[in-house]
């Protein structure tokens, strides 16, 4: 199949019906990466009208629900350049339901249309506090958080991002069933499990496929090593997902979802790559809050890599 020569598949660029009545434009959908997503990044993704809508990083919840105040700075950060009539959904990741859901009360009370909860993170820290993945095996758990947050706000959008499963992908026949019929508006599905984190897996169409088949009729979005159209209609044609999740091929090249959506021409990446940092830089220029090396430099080392000519050159 010559992937790279077809368009993505059609039901990604049709709306998305949100339970509370909220429609989001399209299925392409912006990937969260906790701590890589930095506030100038976010401003110039807005300011180049690049996504309709947000999905934010992970806030991290822990002994008590952050206040008003606290929540409003952190969801700042996508805010800023946005375009009136867009909305924002906001990652939670926690594992005390009454915590979650009041914070998701507060959240709405900001406006946000949404919450997306987070079981997917692999990182150790998480782990070994009993958030993010290690609550892939805590199916119960994971119903109990989402039935709050449904009784708590009832007119909020709930959504959750996972992965295969902890240890083996088979552990996704356990708990996707269980998730998708629950009052759930989209399911984001990372192929790998939490032990593989992000080393190189041969199964990735195989278990999306199956994961899309387990959700039923509740939308699977995927998720994972979308670098290119060419990765993403691969996924979409072959296994028939409803939408698709971009993260490090979005930091990789930020353009990655108007070439999707055939708004500009695949083939300029190293110009896009070069204008969106030009436009970093024009940016921080007018607003002294962004100026700094360390987000110009995170985000040339996604664009281009560390051992580039371009990134040794800007980072000089």
């Amino acid at each position: 199949m010559k992937a790279m020569n077809q368009k993505i598949p059609e039901q990604w660029l049709e709306p998305l019906n949100l339970s509370n009545g909220i429609i989001l434009p399209h299925r392409i959908m912006p990937g969260p990466l906790h701590g890589v997503m930095n506030p100038l990044f976010c401003r110039t993704m807005n300011e180049l009208n690049i996504f309709d809508y947000w999905i934010t990083p992970f806030i991290q919840l822990s002994t008590a629900p952050p206040k008003l105040k606290t929540l409003s700075k952190k969801i700042s950060i996508y805010l800023a350049g946005f375009k009136p009539g867009r909305h924002l959904i906001v990652q939670l990741l926690g594992s005390d339901a009454d915590i979650i859901s009041e914070t998701a009360f507060r959240l709405q009370q900001l406006n946000a249309v949404g919450v997306n909860l987070n079981f997917a993170c692999p990182s150790n820290k998480v782990l070994k506090s009993g958030n993010g993945g290690a609550l892939l095996q805590d199916v119960s758990k994971m119903r109990e958080i989402i039935l709050k947050i449904k009784e708590k706000v009832p007119k909020l959008s709930i959504s959750v991002k996972v992965r295969s499963g902890y240890e083996s992908s088979d552990e996704m026949n356990n708990f996707l069933p269980k998730l998708s019929d629950l009052p759930v508006d989209f399911i984001m599905f990372h192929f790998r499990t939490i032990k593989e984190k992000y080393t190189m897996v041969e199964k990735r169409i195989e278990r999306i496929k199956k994961a899309v088949c387990l959700c039923g009729a509740t939308p699977l979005i995927a998720s994972g090593d979308i670098f290119t159209k060419t990765d993403a209609v691969q996924i979409g044609y072959l296994t028939k997902c409803d939408g698709i999740c971009i993260a490090r091929g979005l930091m990789n090249n930020p353009f990655l979802p108007l070439i999707l959506k055939e708004e500009i021409n695949e083939g300029n990446d190293q110009y896009n790559k070069r204008y969106f940092y030009n436009q970093m830089n024009n940016i921080a220029k007018s607003f002294p809050e962004y100026r700094g090396k360390r987000y110009f430099i995170e985000i040339a080392k996604m664009m281009w890599g560390i051992n580039s000519k371009e990134f040794k050159s800007l980072n000089k």
